[in-house]
């Protein structure tokens, strides 16, 4: 039997069970914090949604000032 390169503890493989769910749990996390890391890195910003509206001066200039793109 080998033993865990992360804990030491005896394995069937390269990683025991448990640090392999942890490593799968991290994988899972980082995969989802990588596209918003991107658009941070790319300043950009994001309202979750596209709508048709008419913006006040006051929301133009404060979303222009932050980069904001208004479509």
């Amino acid at each position: 039997m080998n033993k865990c390169q992360q804990c030491g503890e005896p394995a069937q493989t390269t990683l025991c069970k448990t640090c392999a769910k942890h490593m799968r749990r991290q994988a899972s996390s980082l995969a989802k914090t990588i596209p918003e890391l991107r658009a941070l890195a790319e300043r950009k910003a994001h309202i979750g949604e596209v709508q048709s509206s008419i913006w006040d001066q006051e929301t133009i200039d404060t979303c222009k000032a932050a980069g904001v793109a208004l479509l």
